[in-house]
Formats: structure tokens, C-alpha cells, sequence
């Protein structure tokens, strides 16, 4: 009978096992298609993934509000944004308290392509008579994509009008591309000679207090009459997110790998530095997630090791405070103790008294012993030690009695 149990046991216990799954391997992700910049790190993410055996699925949506939306809906498990798309949280409504950040992924530069369409050329004056009646193209045409909605912002901080989207960019006077330098892009419409716009250094300032998590970048370059200086424009970091429902253990482990493979990215392109752990956490857009909090806290000492001095003294006053009170109690037993004995010797010496009737003996017995009860009250004495004594009196006059009647 019990090796019948044993064999159900282990039986069990293999098809419990047997059947738990493993480590997770599959993932997805969600990104705004025709985003260059976007779909080249989901293809990196993508090759890393597979590299070490995961699988990623690239799944491509109209927006990045709406690949943002299947991840806060778990839909996806990540998605991309910008560090400065705050604008999009308005469109995300509920959906974005579900959103998590990850780490960052790479930084991009604004590089503002554009054409005049007067003869002769003339150069813009300023950020504001650039877009004033423009005519502007986005890589993303959408209303609910990062550059549409971050562009309308900029529109109404600087009060620019006449202004109008178009979908094809041979209608377009202005191009605005978030990417680097080196990017295909970038080379295309430099390729095809359109002029690039240097931000003027009051207009970064200015842009940069209304919103601080943009950077600046200067290229040291010299470019169709921009002058000496090179050129200017603002810098913005990427972020990978999250949903908040993402298992932190299993996140823990692909945060770590991202980390120990950035070179996997930077070889590729030297955007992909921004893949470090020292990232300003105060202005996220979302808050990191517990996988991210975990691994960047890894080196850290933990809350016991941090405060073991205070608890090795904490524990020194209690062993102190232990060995006082047990000495206490000794002392108070042994006080005890003493107090019985008294009794004893009293007992002792009315035992011992030969000028005692047998009336005044029995009656200093009783007497000592409703001392003793009384004393025992009190005091708290040892009842073991009264229970002695006061079977010692009982047998004494037991004792006493028993001989005077055989006097008589």
C-alpha cells in the first residue's frame, strides 16, 4: 500500500512539473509603421531575441498611440516613444496608467528638411517663418502619430498659422525627420539636395524650458550658407515601455540581456549609447517598471546589509537586556529562597525547644505557618518550597499529638 502512494506521489509530482511552463520565449511588439527609426530597432530587437533564443513579433499599427494602446490593453508586450511625447497621453486616456518604461533604447535628432518655393531662393529669418504657411510632410501620416502631435505643439507654443499636412512629399516645403545624421533618410533628402534647417540658439533655449527632456545637438559641420557654427537642432531620447501586468521576473531577464548586449546596437549605430543605466528616472513620462527598479538596484546593498550595524547593536542590547533580566529573576529566586529558609530555622527551633507544652508547640507551629501563608501571598514565594514546609509543620504536630496521647 504505501509503495502504491509513493509511485501516485512521484507520478503526480513528475506531470505537475512535466507541465509547468519554462522560462517565457515568446514576445511581441508594437510600432508605428513606416517609422524608419522604429522598424530598424525592432529588426535589432528582433535578431538579439532570436540570437538567444526568444521570439519577438513585430506587429505594426497606424500610430503610436494606437501601439501604445495594445500594450496597456496587453495586446503587445512592448512598444517605442519618445522621451518628450507627453502629448500623447491625452489620446491614450485610461490606457496610459497601464504603461511602464523599460530603459532606453536610442536617441534621435530633429533634422528639419525644407525648400522655398520663391525666386530667387531666400533663406528663413527665423524657426517661425520657416513653418508660417508651410506645407509639411510626415514620415508618419497620421494625427495620432508622435510627429503630428509633438508638431502641433511647437505650432501653438510659437503661434505659427497657415500652415497645412499634406501626404505627399513632393507638395511639401517642410520635412521634418526624428533620426541621426547617418540615417537612410536623412541621406535621402540630402541626396536630393533639400536644405537643412539650423535652429537658431534662442529658439533651443526657449524649447528646451518649456521642455526640459529635450536635448541639444550641434553638428560641426558647414551646410548650404548655415555659416561657421554648424548645425543646430534638439536631441530626444527613446524609450522602450511596457505594460504594467508584464511579469517582473521574466522582464528581469530581458532587461539584463538588452544591457549585456548593447554593443548588439551600437555597432549598428552609436544612437543605440543611450542604452545605459545612469538615465534621468524624475521626468519619465511613465514610470519604470519593477523589473527595471530591480535591475538597476542589483549592485546595491540590501536593507538588512545596509543597516547591519544598527541591527548587530539592536541585537547586543537584547542579549544584554536577556542576561539582565535572567539574572534579575535568579536573584529574586534566590531571595525567595532565603525568606523559606527562615521559616525553616523557626520551624527548627520550636521543634527543638524543650520548655514548650505541647499546646504552646502546636500552637508556634500555626502560628509560623499563617506567617508563612501570608509571607507566601505577599511575596510570591516558591509554592514548591511552602508545600515542604508546610507538610514539615503538619507532620510535627501530627507528631506531637500522637504523643501525648500515648502518654496518656
Amino acid at each position: 500500500m504505501c509503495v502504491r502512494i509513493l509511485s501516485l506521489t512521484l507520478l503526480s509530482c513528475l506531470v505537475l512539473f512535466g507541465c509547468s511552463s519554462g522560462p517565457r520565449k515568446k514576445w511581441s511588439i508594437a510600432i508605428a509603421s513606416n517609422n524608419s527609426k522604429y522598424e530598424n530597432s525592432a529588426l535589432l530587437c528582433q535578431e538579439l531575441f532570436s540570437k538567444k533564443g526568444y521570439t519577438l513579433e513585430i506587429i505594426r499599427v497606424g500610430s503610436s498611440v494606437e501601439a501604445a494602446t495594445m500594450v496597456a490593453q496587453g495586446k503587445a508586450d512592448f512598444t517605442m516613444t519618445l522621451s518628450h511625447s507627453d502629448g500623447m497621453i491625452t489620446h491614450l486616456g485610461e490606457s496610459s496608467r497601464e504603461l511602464r518604461t523599460v530603459m532606453p533604447l536610442f536617441e534621435n535628432g530633429l533634422f528639419i528638411f525644407y525648400r522655398t518655393p520663391k525666386a530667387p531662393p531666400t533663406q528663413p529669418r527665423s524657426i517661425i517663418d520657416l513653418l508660417e504657411n508651410s506645407r509639411i510632410h510626415l514620415e508618419v501620416n497620421d494625427t495620432l502619430s508622435e510627429q503630428y502631435i509633438g508638431l502641433q505643439r511647437v505650432m501653438e507654443l510659437l503661434n505659427v498659422h497657415g500652415y497645412e499636412f499634406v501626404a505627399d512629399s513632393a507638395h511639401a516645403t517642410i520635412i521634418p525627420v526624428w533620426g541621426t545624421f547617418s540615417g537612410p533618410i536623412v541621406k535621402q533628402f540630402l541626396a536630393k539636395k533639400w536644405d537643412l534647417y539650423s535652429m537658431e540658439e534662442e529658439f533651443i533655449e526657449y524649447t528646451r524650458i518649456m521642455e526640459p527632456r529635450l536635448g541639444n545637438l550641434t553638428l560641426p559641420i558647414r551646410y548650404a550658407g548655415q555659416g561657421t557654427k554648424g548645425i543646430n537642432t534638439l536631441l530626444s531620447t527613446a524609450f522602450l515601455l511596457t505594460g504594467s501586468s508584464v511579469d517582473k521576473t521574466e522582464l528581469y531577464d530581458l532587461v539584463s540581456m538588452l544591457y549585456e548586449n548593447r554593443v548588439h546596437f551600437t555597432s549598428h549605430d552609436k544612437s543605440y549609447m543611450a542604452i545605459r543605466e545612469d538615465f534621468k528616472t524624475r521626468d519619465l513620462n511613465f514610470p519604470l517598471h519593477t523589473a527595471t527598479i530591480n535591475y538597476l538596484k542589483r549592485n546595491e546593498p540590501t536593507f538588512l546589509e545596509r543597516h547591519a550595524e544598527y541591527y548587530g547593536l539592536i541585537i547586543s542590547l537584547l542579549i544584554l537586556a536577556f542576561g539582565f533580566i535572567q539574572s534579575f529573576r535568579s536573584y529574586i529566586s534566590r531571595k525567595k529562597k532565603d525568606r523559606i529558609d527562615v521559616y525553616f530555622q523557626e520551624y527548627l527551633a520550636i521543634k527543638r525547644n524543650q520548655t514548650f507544652t505541647l499546646v504552646q508547640r502546636i500552637e508556634a507551629l500555626e502560628a509560623l505557618q499563617t506567617k508563612a501563608i501570608n509571607q507566601m501571598i505577599l511575596e510570591r514565594l516558591d509554592i514548591s518550597d511552602f508545600f515542604v514546609f508546610s507538610q514539615a509543620i503538619e507532620w510535627e504536630r501530627f507528631l506531637q499529638q500522637n504523643n501525648e496521647r500515648k502518654r496518656s
